[in-house]
């Protein structure tokens, strides 16, 4: 992906190039549904006290033996928060000087326009090439972060692991982009989207094959961060909520939760 900010967006189908992507590192990249975290942490921030969050994030002192799965056991904060950034509350200065002084991020640069009427901040982990964003509405007086946008192509997890730490999603969604090559040959991906509507979270799962159920074993690419409920989902993504998602209804078959969302005339769910 180019690294010029007006090819980038920040709504809801750059979830799918990020997931994308994924798929192709995952020929790459060993997958394990065993998440090696280290087992011992000293959190930097109090977990859900926002004041707090915004009035010593930016003076925080980063350790340099860091992992970048510590979220997964709600480190330095717990979501919606990441590495002490809270969608709705973290201003755009705070957040660059915050992951300045991250001892895994680099190259932090901020882009006030990224030619879709939206501000960003783009970095990348120390030890990765592919782009990561935080994005805002650069219409504001003093702009607010209102989706956090990481990636774990190199660092691979699955639903367990989120499981663990923040329970069942509320919602699931179930998107299904097909297209046709040169040859006519039709070729379809299949993206499960699991919704933390009031912990502002959302974590994807991609599949070039229709998945024939939906568990904690599934691998776990895509994760973003965002302002609690409906309306902060909105701020983040467009589209129409109710079309997008349905209640969770705990582990299922795919085709399940597909039919429901799509319609039983899908083909694409049998």
């Amino acid at each position: 992906m180019a690294n010029t900010p007006k090819k980038k967006v920040y709504f809801r189908v750059i979830g799918i190039v990020f997931l994308v992507e994924a798929l192709l590192f995952s020929c790459t990249f060993p997958l394990s549904t065993n998440t090696a975290l280290p087992t011992t942490f000293t959190p930097i921030f109090t977990p859900n006290i926002h004041e707090t969050l915004v009035a010593v994030s930016t003076n925080a002192v980063f350790p340099d033996d860091r992992h970048p799965l510590e979220w997964l056991q709600g480190v330095p904060c717990r979501a919606p928060c990441w590495e002490g950034i809270t969608p709705g509350l973290t201003t755009v200065s705070q957040a660059t000087t915050l992951l300045k002084n991250n001892s895994l991020i680099s190259s932090v640069k901020v882009f006030m326009d990224n030619g879709f009427g939206n501000g960003e901040i783009e970095f990348h982990w120390k030890d990765g090439d592919h782009y990561m964003l935080l994005g805002f509405k650069n219409n504001e007086p003093d702009p607010v972060i209102d989706v956090i946008m990481p990636d774990f192509y190199g660092h691979p997890f699955s639903f367990n692991d989120v499981i663990q730490t923040y329970g069942y999603p509320s919602h699931l969604g179930v998107e299904i982009p097909c297209s046709r090559d040169q040859k006519g040959i039709l070729t379809c991906n299949y993206f499960i989207e699991l919704l933390y509507l009031d912990q502002g979270m959302r974590v994807e799962s991609l599949y070039r094959q229709k998945p024939s159920i939906i568990d904690g074993q599934m691998e776990i690419y895509s994760v973003e961060f965002f302002i609690p409920g409906k309306e902060g989902w909105a701020r983040a993504w467009q589209g129409d909520f109710d079309r997008f998602y349905i209640v969770w209804q705990g582990f299922k078959k795919f085709e399940y939760y597909c039919i429901q969302l799509k319609g039983e005339n899908s083909t694409n769910c049998k």
